[in-house]
C-alpha cells in the first residue's frame, strides 16, 4: 500500500475508534476538560521524555467517573485524539518511508488493539510512555526495536574502567564529535515483550535507524547500553552475539560500565542463564556500544541488500 493510502486508512480508524461506544465517553470528557489535540500531543511528548505521564493526565485519570476511567479507555482516547497531528507530521519526518508505515501500524493497533495489548495502555506503565513517544514523534519504530534521540551522559564516564577512559574520550571527541545527539535503540516497548529477537529483525531495525541518521545531519551516531551487549552474556548465550555484530562490523566502540543488576532483566526468559548466575558462573556487565555517524552510514552503504527486507512490514 502507498503511504498516502495507509495514512488515510489510519486516520479513519482513529476517528472511528474515538466515535465508538467504547471511547466516545472518554473522548467527550477530554474535550469538556479543555484538552485539544495539540495540547494532548505536547503533553504526550513531555511525558515520553520524562518517562512519566503529565500531571494533568494523571489528575484526569484519577476521576471516579467510570465512563472515563474504566478499561484504559481514557488512555486510548488520549493517544488517538492526538494521532491526527502524528499523521500530519509524517510527510516532514526525516526517516525512511518504511518507518512512517510502521508508525501507522502502531496507531492502528491503538485504534483496534488485540486483547493482549490492552493492559499496556495503563497511564503509569512504561508502555504508555513509549506509546506517548510514538504519537508525539519523539520515539520511532524500526521493527522489533524502536529508537529515541538521546546522548551519552557524562556521569557514565565515572563507570568506565580507568584503563579505557582515554579510549572512550578520544572516540567521543574524534569520532562522534560530542556526547549528543545520538540515536538510542530500545527493544519494543509499546506492547507485550518480544520473547524471541532474531538477528534478521535486529539488522533490519539497525538499517532503518541508519537511514534515518543519514537524513538527519545533526545526529552524531548510535549508542546502546544493556546487559544484552555484554560479552559475558554472549559467552553463556552465544545466540545473542548478533547484538554487537553490527557495531563490530561498523568499527564501533565497546566498553563495560560495571556489573548489571538482576532487576535489569537478565534473569528473565532464560532458565539456563538464571541458573548460571545463581551458581556464580555468570556475572554480566552493563556494556556500552557506540558507532559514529560516519561508521553508521558506511555500514548502511555496505548492507544495501537489506533495502528489500525493510519493505516487508
Amino acid at each position: 500500500m502507498e503511504l498516502a493510502g495507509r495514512i488515510e486508512l489510519t486516520r479513519a480508524a482513529c476517528r472511528q475508534a474515538l466515535e465508538s461506544a467504547e471511547l466516545a465517553a472518554p473522548a467527550a470528557a477530554l474535550k469538556s476538560a479543555g484538552f485539544t489535540p495539540a495540547g494532548l500531543y505536547d503533553l504526550l511528548g513531555a511525558g515520553s521524555r520524562r518517562r512519566q505521564p503529565a500531571a494533568e493526565l494523571l489528575a484526569l485519570r484519577a476521576q471516579p467517573d467510570a465512563s472515563v476511567g474504566a478499561g484504559h479507555a481514557l488512555e486510548r482516547a488520549i493517544l488517538l485524539s492526538a494521532a491526527p497531528l502524528t499523521l500530519d507530521g509524517l510527510a516532514a519526518l526525516r526517516t525512511d518511508e518504511s518507518v512512517k508505515h510502521l508508525i501507522c501500524r502502531e496507531l492502528l493497533s491503538y485504534a483496534r488493539p488485540p486483547a493482549a495489548l490492552l493492559p499496556h495502555f495503563a497511564v503509569e506503565s512504561r508502555s504508555f510512555a513509549a506509546m506517548s513517544g510514538i504519537v508525539s514523534l519523539t520515539r520511532f519504530p524500526a521493527g522489533q526495536y524502536q529508537w529515541e534521540v538521546s546522548g551519552l551522559p557524562r556521569r557514565w564516564l565515572a563507570k568506565v574502567p580507568l584503563a579505557r577512559l582515554f579510549t572512550v574520550l578520544r572516540f567521543v571527541v574524534r569520532d562522534t564529535g560530542g556526547f549528543s545527539p545520538l540515536f538510542m535503540p530500545h527493544l519494543g516497548g509499546t506492547g507485550p515483550p518480544a520473547h524471541i529477537v532474531t538477528a534478521r529483525q535486529y539488522y533490519k531495525s539497525f538499517y532503518r535507524m541508519a537511514l534515518a541518521l543519514e537524513r538527519q545531519p545533526e545526529i552524531r551516531g548510535i549508542l546502546a547500553v544493556s546487559w544484552m551487549h555484554s560479552r559475558e552474556t554472549h559467552r553463556v548465550s552465544p545466540h545473542l552475539a548478533f547484538y554487537n555484530n553490527v557495531y563490530i562490523e561498523a568499527g564501533g566502540l565497546y566498553v563495560e560500565l560495571g556489573a548489571a543488576r538482576p532487576e535489569d532483566g537478565f534473569l528473565a526468559g532464560d532458565s539456563h542463564r538464571a541458573g548460571l548466575y545463581r551458581a556464580g558462573a555468570y556475572r554480566p556487565s552493563n556494556a556500552l556500544v557506540l558507532c559514529s555517524r560516519r561508521q553508521v552510514i558506511l555500514w548502511a552503504h555496505a548492507n544495501r541488500h537489506l533495502e528489500k527486507e525493510i519493505r516487508i512490514y
